[in-house]
């Protein structure tokens, strides 16, 4: 048995790389041949471009090397049929849930490497380039209004605007939330305008509140005061919740702490969404081929490939289709976070347990 699984890891495993590796190629190729007018013009170097694509790939990097281990399973499942070493594995006692557990072992490694490159690389990514170079490329400007703007600052800073206006760098209907060293909330700031002047935030008519018990106690105001908060407006314009995708999930659970503290639901469900989205989308290989499996291991055409190939496909985009709505149901608060996060994961998981039963 253990030479038999050497055997099929080893020929799924090779494949798996040949394939994740001719996607990146792919993909850098197009890439930049999409943006090679961009890149003469805005004149960067060599050290910009190569950190920008390095940043690019590893984001969707999630998505190439699950639709890659899709099709290199599902191709050596159909290869292995063909030639009837399925059949004979099967008359020396081997059943069809031992070989399915070498390729859904393989598959849940996978899922772990794309949970660590999302939950670890990407952000370290981020922290290390920013995201310069696209502003840069594209001449990307961010929106001239952002409604119920909400940033969390290098200092301990929460920000809730009603409304940023970017082209004046200025805020409207403000409430800050100052934590302490520990991750507390200690202080709370409202404001009607916090606006950007002489490279300095200021608060206009703001008035302070200290934390005491459970209960916020009016502590002072001012007309004009300054606001000690590091960001640029164009750095805050560019980290709005658009940036979420690209937090650890230690980030995301310190973030979503923070706003339930402030009572923001909206912000926090959204947050919620995003924590569980990243671990459910990291799994999307192990669940997609666990649904894929009961058809894969009925393919005996001489065509394997072409086969192999159209129904990762069409797996690929029945799994994305569905969790597209089930995170806009989410979005909405028709489905709790977890159960819009998990929905489509659950669904194929339990339809690839039925198929692969009815195969006994």
């Amino acid at each position: 048995m253990r030479i038999l699984e050497k055997y099929i890891v080893g020929r799924l495993l090779k494949s798996f790389f040949f394939l994740a590796l001719n996607f990146f190629l792919l993909y850098l190729i197009i890439s930049l041949l999409s943006d090679l007018q961009d890149i003469l013009k805005a004149n960067l170097n060599i050290k910009d471009l190569l950190a920008a694509y390095i940043f690019n790939s590893v984001t969707i990097s999630e998505k190439m090397l699950t639709f890659a281990f899709l099709i290199a399973s599902l191709h050596l499942i159909g290869t292995l049929n063909y030639h009837n070493e399925i059949t004979a594995m099967r008359t020396e006692g081997i059943g069809i849930m031992n070989l399915s557990r070498m390729f859904i072992t393989t598959a849940i490694l996978v899922s772990l490497f794309c949970l660590f490159i999302d939950n670890n690389i990407v952000p370290l990514l981020r922290e290390n380039r920013s995201f310069a170079y696209r502003s840069k490329l594209k001449a990307q400007t961010p929106k001239k209004t952002i409604e119920n703007f909400a940033y969390y600052s290098q200092d301990g800073y929460f920000i809730f605007a009603k409304k940023f206006d970017v082209r004046k760098n200025k805020m409207e209907g403000v409430n800050i939330f100052k934590e302490n060293g520990k991750g507390q909330l200690e202080e709370e700031i409202i404001a009607p305008q916090l606006f950007w002047h002489n490279r300095k935030w200021h608060l206009q008519n703001s008035t302070h509140y200290r934390l005491a018990g459970n209960d916020f106690i009016l502590q002072s105001s001012s007309e004009e005061e300054l606001l000690s908060l590091a960001e640029s407006p164009s750095k805050l314009a560019t980290h709005t919740a658009q940036s979420w995708q690209y937090l650890s999930l230690k980030e995301l659970r310190r973030s979503i702490k923070s706003f339930s503290r402030w009572k923001s639901s909206k912000i926090a469900n959204i947050l919620k969404l995003e924590f569980h989205k990243k671990i459910a989308f990291s799994f999307s290989s192990f669940f997609l081929l666990l649904a894929a499996l009961p058809f894969a291991l009925q393919i005996k055409t001489r065509r394997a490939g072409l086969s192999s190939l159209g129904t990762a496909i069409i797996f690929y985009f029945l799994y994305y289709v569905l969790s597209s709505l089930s995170l806009a149901l989410g979005k909405i608060d028709f489905f709790p976070p977890p159960i819009a996060a998990w929905l489509t994961n659950i669904f194929f998981g339990i339809s690839g347990l039925v198929g692969l039963m009815s195969l006994q």
